[in-house]
């Protein structure tokens, strides 16, 4: 189906007017839903254009969800045109964990919210750069061109992507994993597993704690970050026990957990930091011979409902795929709606057990 931006490029300039024109009342709010629009004579009166041009750029414009046909009536905007009710999920890599349970949990809630009749479409667009202009990046970049996205979730890494339009249209809101808010953009924080894993470990008397980590932070950014909380508790740590794999090549989580584990002094804890590194790490876990929870007590970080597997028993920890979704879509509509709003999106993390 092509967009607004794709129309204005490929047919003549009487009806790319109309459907920009139109398109814009509807999005500004001059057209609001259930709204009756002009008739086809009037249309082409105000734009000096034949009705057949008018019912052309009518067309395009009922493909695109923003009006539709009313027996006895003429056209009315659509209850749940695209600007309010398309959400962009924009991801990096759709083979991971985490990634993959954004997509299930995307297709429930848009399945979930027509059958409640209050349409929440929630459209992924993979931006994986590495080979080139991805498919995905051109398209969100047109929707967002012709706002027709209502706003944009971005579990992408947003730096490689603040000075490109995605970011440059006003009037979209953006949210996306981050500490803190980053020019306009609210930050969806998933509040810190570490700190609830450190402590649970304490309260069960495991002070002598190895890590397996992601790699994304440097080196010496990890291992500040991991003694000083270590060191908060009153745990003990060491600079073997502190490892990191890739995401693109998770195997090494193996021979990392392994090394971990070697020699006679060994931790009684570990902290699997991410959860595409669960099933490799405690694969090395299991070859290094230890009994799990008794000799080694392991905390898995997961996304639920969709957690790895696991070679040996784990205590999972983490957050809930489905709220990162709709706290989302929570703040993008109040922000489209001029409600006060906080710029962090806070997602709990949880144990388990503790899921209801």
């Amino acid at each position: 189906m092509a967009g607004i931006v794709e129309y204005v490029a490929r047919h003549s300039p009487k009806q790319s007017e109309i459907v920009v024109a139109l398109q814009k009342r509807i999005v500004d709010g001059d057209l609001r839903p259930g709204t009756e629009v002009s008739s086809l004579l009037e249309l082409a009166q105000l734009h000096k254009a034949s009705t057949r041009t008018v019912q052309s750029a009518m067309h395009h414009l009922r493909r695109l969800g923003y009006i539709q046909s009313v027996r006895g009536v003429g056209s009315r905007v659509c209850a749940a045109p695209p600007h309010l009710c398309n959400f962009a999920l924009a991801l990096p890599n759709v083979t991971q964990s985490f990634y993959k349970g954004l997509l299930l949990e995307a297709a429930s809630i848009s399945k979930d919210s027509e059958s409640d009749g209050l349409p929440r479409r929630i459209n992924s667009f993979n931006l994986d750069m590495g080979h080139g202009l991805a498919d995905g990046y051109v398209k969100l970049t047109a929707d967002v061109q012709a706002h027709a996205v209502a706003g944009i979730i971005f579990a992408a890494p947003v730096s490689g992507f603040l000075d490109t339009p995605i970011f440059r249209e006003p009037g979209i809101p953006c949210a996306a994993l981050l500490q803190y808010p980053l020019d306009g953009i609210a930050a969806i924080r998933l509040e810190d597993f570490l700190v609830k894993a450190l402590d649970s470990l304490v309260q069960e008397g495991r002070l002598r704690v190895g890590f397996i980590c992601n790699g994304y932070l440097s080196a010496s950014e990890q291992l500040n970050m991991l003694w000083q909380q270590a060191d908060a508790r009153g745990m003990k740590t060491r600079r073997r026990w502190i490892q990191a794999a890739c995401l693109d090549t998770p195997a090494w989580a193996v021979n990392c957990t392994e090394m971990l584990l070697c020699g006679s002094e060994r931790p009684d804890a570990l902290v699997i930091m991410d959860d595409n590194l669960v099933p490799d790490a405690t694969a090395g876990v299991a070859s290094a011979g230890l009994r799990v929870p008794d000799d080694l007590l392991v905390i898995a970080h997961t996304n639920f409902p969709y957690p790895t597997p696991a070679a040996v028993p784990v205590k999972r920890i983490g957050s809930d795929t489905r709220r990162v979704l709709t706290d989302s879509i929570e703040y993008i509509l109040n922000k489209r709606q001029g409600v006060p709003t906080q710029e962090i999106i806070s997602i709990p993390t949880i144990f388990e057990d503790e899921l209801t």
